[in-house]
């Protein structure tokens, strides 16, 4: 039986997870991943993409995961690629951001949605800091 150490609404941030996880030596599978890639709505409902580890794992993997989610990866990234850029706020210098999508997308990924019953997940074009609230474009 598999024990579910994490669990993502994204399934590319799940897949990160799975790979940090198997190049520290941790054997580690994605539940739901494919269901939520096809129907996005729908992870909510299954609780989002689910990172998994077998029983004697649990406790190593945990510690990577809570790394991951610290940013420990960042740091260490930027000590061998220092020209890699961390993205923080414009204002405060905070990493706690949010992605937001375009009221236009958003509108057409629901009228795909009414139309051909499919729908697209937004692309994501503004930013705003958790911390200090500020909202701005990042340049590309």
């Amino acid at each position: 039986m598999l024990v579910t150490i994490a669990s993502y609404t994204e399934p590319w941030e799940a897949h990160i997870v799975r790979g940090r996880l198997e190049a520290e030596g941790v054997p580690a599978t994605l539940a739901h991943d494919q269901h939520v890639s096809l129907d996005w709505p729908l992870a909510t409902a299954l609780g989002g993409v689910k990172v998994q580890v077998p029983p004697a794992f649990v406790e190593q993997a945990l510690g990577i995961e809570a790394d991951y989610r610290n940013g420990a990866y960042i740091t260490a990234l930027q000590a061998i690629h220092p020209d890699t850029k961390a993205i923080d706020c414009p204002e405060c210098g905070s990493d706690r951001l949010r992605s937001h999508a375009s009221w236009p997308l958003t509108l057409l990924a629901l009228m795909s949605l009414g139309i051909a019953s499919i729908i697209f997940p937004p692309a994501t074009g503004r930013r705003s800091c958790r911390d200090c609230y500020h909202h701005w474009v990042p340049d590309e």
